[in-house]
């Protein structure tokens, strides 16, 4: 009977260990920390704590400046994206530049596009917070392709 327990505990582990390996190694072929825009040619880098990330597009409204394409970042948990990086025209972005209010900050820019990023102020919880100051160093990964 002890020995019929211990080969079944064996065969759990076995299997346990098994599917551990399994998951992680498929997690970690599937690159899902890297993010790559091909439509507008950038990308960024998340770290482990952003597991299933969530990438929106979204129009932005600059009034009387038009619109832009905006990919909000966030996570399954909360409503809204922690950040976004928007996308303008050069014209657009010497626009929004030239009115003197507050603008998002400065990223890059390619031969057509400037990149800009916002910040949201929303937290619902302590982990969303943590999730927060991690922002900056996502930023830190932003990169255009050539």
């Amino acid at each position: 009977m002890n020995q019929k327990i211990i080969i079944t505990i064996l065969v759990v582990a076995v299997i346990i260990l098994a599917g551990t390996t399994i998951y992680f190694s498929t997690v970690a072929s599937t690159d899902w920390k890297s993010y790559q825009n091909e439509k507008y040619g950038f990308g960024l880098t998340f770290p482990i704590t952003w597991l299933g990330y969530n990438a929106t597009n979204r129009t932005l409204d600059w009034g009387s400046f038009g619109t832009s394409d905006s990919m909000d970042f966030g996570l399954p948990s909360q409503k809204d994206g922690l950040f976004n990086i928007s996308i303008h025209t050069k014209k657009q972005w010497e626009d929004i530049k030239s009115e003197g209010g507050p603008a998002p900050e400065y990223l890059g820019e390619n031969e057509i596009y400037v990149f800009a990023r916002a910040q949201s102020q929303y937290a619902a919880d302590s982990e969303m917070e943590e999730r927060i100051k991690e922002v900056q160093d996502i930023i830190e990964t932003f990169k255009l392709d050539k």
